[in-house]
């Protein structure tokens, strides 16, 4: 299990996860979008950061299934999301089989367990219409 920083913005980020919200940064004085935690702007550096929670809308950039035998759990996906707010993340989307998920679909975020840890996970948007 990887070692995370007790204190800083990696720990209010996973913090907040913990009680199932996502947040990124932005930037107060350029207003660029941030993720993953910084403590200085990437695009001005500045250091005066800011919390929001974003749409959580977002759409497939790229995609990759990882086969492995049944025995060690079966294919899983892994994909990149650009989410509205301008940043890109990777992920994996629930509840889905290989052949529904293409580049191009729209997904929405929701914060899941994954293998004891909280993490941001993507469904289809469809999925999530039709519930």
């Amino acid at each position: 299990m990887p070692e995370f920083p007790t204190d800083g913005p990696t720990a209010y980020h996973r913090e907040r996860l913990a009680v199932g919200e996502f947040l990124i940064q932005s930037c107060e004085d350029c207003q660029a979008p941030i993720f993953y935690t910084r403590i200085v702007c990437p695009e001005c550096g500045s250091n005066s950061l800011s919390w929001i929670r974003p749409s959580g809308r977002g759409t497939i950039y790229a995609k990759s299934i990882v086969n492995r035998p049944e025995s060690k759990g079966g294919p899983y996906n892994v994909v990149l999301v650009d989410l509205e707010e301008r940043v890109r993340l990777m992920s994996t989307v629930v509840d889905a089989g290989a052949d529904e998920i293409a580049i191009g679909s729209k997904v929405i975020l929701e914060v899941q367990d994954v293998d004891g840890e909280p993490a941001p996970v993507f469904r289809l948007a469809s999925e999530v219409a039709g519930r």
